[in-house]
């Protein structure tokens, strides 16, 4: 790791865990001719400096992943993965930027090397078990890996593969669905789901401790419910997403308390966030003109947006993650993703 590269680590996670302004930090972006150049690549390909570039990709529509830099925003290529595959969640391990992608349809998960075209690895999950998001733990390399327990009649699953492994330890959740995944820095596991009770939709947060066999529910108080709420880690807090914002939780024995909210400003409807150090990464699944597909945001500030990414809407589950060129390890936190 450079001294430059452990400094901007050191300084994120500082704003990050802090609550600084995140506007000390200078956004860089390309000119504008350079970023009109590579809007046309489609096919499954990567610039070869994508390698040494930090990354953000973005799963789009039934079988692509788009790249761009980050926090520049151009695109620097296109993953087109199976011909139906749905791809929705996505994360990234942290030692080494690897990232996964979650395929719903095909109940497939698949790892790409930073900027690498080809999957280095393939998990085939549980039958009955579509996998909608997915958070690597920054402890051990775990992979946790959400989904739909279609046809099962019961809970939803989280199914946790050990580095390397490609046969998981299966864990019930204790409502009907799940939806995102977020670890902490101790290597804790979050899950949001959702589930009928009374004839009405309600969501759910639970927590499976580091070292427990079962989750136990966390109590939180919404102020609205929406289908699917991703949660996120940002480093200290447990960020909730609630349709147009971010409310932001701090988690003592089982309850959640809040600690802040903020708006961000010309979105849609939230599908997920990614958040890296001081900025946080939207992507929008009912992007049009006037409500962009992906944007970037000073975090936790929060307010307008510091670019736009990418225009348009971005259907299905549509998840994204930041992939860094070179790790840093002195982050606790599986930003996901």
């Amino acid at each position: 790791m450079t001294v430059h590269h452990w400094y901007r680590c050191t300084l994120a996670l500082f704003l990050a865990g802090c609550g600084a302004s995140s506007s000390l930090l200078a956004v860089p972006g390309p000119a504008n001719a350079d970023r009109a150049a590579r809007t046309s690549l489609h096919a499954t390909s990567m610039r070869a400096e994508t390698k040494n570039t930090d990354l953000l990709y973005v799963s789009r529509g039934s079988n692509e992943v788009l790249v761009y830099s980050y926090p520049g925003g151009a695109l620097e290529g296109t993953l087109q993965l199976d011909s139906v595959s749905n791809p929705t969640g996505i994360c990234s391990d942290r030692s080494n930027g690897n990232v996964w992608i979650m395929l719903f349809d095909s109940y497939i998960s698949r790892e790409f090397a930073h900027g690498g075209t080809t999957p280095i690895a393939n998990i085939t999950n549980p039958t009955a078990f579509a996998p909608v998001d997915c958070a690597v733990d920054p402890t051990t390399g775990t992979l946790a890996v959400v989904g739909y327990g279609y046809g099962t009649g019961t809970a939803g699953q989280v199914a946790f593969y050990p580095r390397g492994k490609t046969t998981p330890t299966v864990v019930p959740f204790p409502f009907k669905n799940t939806a995102s995944a977020a670890y902490d820095n101790d290597g804790n596991l979050f899950v949001d789901g959702w589930g009928y009770r009374g004839g009405y939709v309600q969501e759910d947060l639970a927590e499976l401790r580091k070292g427990a066999t079962a989750f136990r529910e966390i109590s939180i108080t919404l102020s609205s419910n929406s289908l699917r709420i991703p949660i996120r880690w940002d480093g200290t807090y447990l960020a909730v997403v609630i349709k147009a914002g971010l409310t932001r939780y701090a988690i003592h024995d089982y309850v959640a308390v809040k600690v802040g909210s903020l708006e961000l400003r010309g979105v849609n409807f939230l599908n997920d966030v990614t958040i890296e150090g001081p900025m946080v990464a939207t992507v929008d699944s009912f992007g049009t003109g006037a409500y962009p597909g992906v944007q970037l945001f000073h975090y936790p500030a929060g307010g307008n947006p510091i670019r736009t990414i990418a225009q348009g809407a971005f259907p299905g589950f549509g998840g994204l993650a930041v992939s860094l060129a070179q790790a840093c390890p002195m982050y606790g936190a599986a930003v996901n993703r």
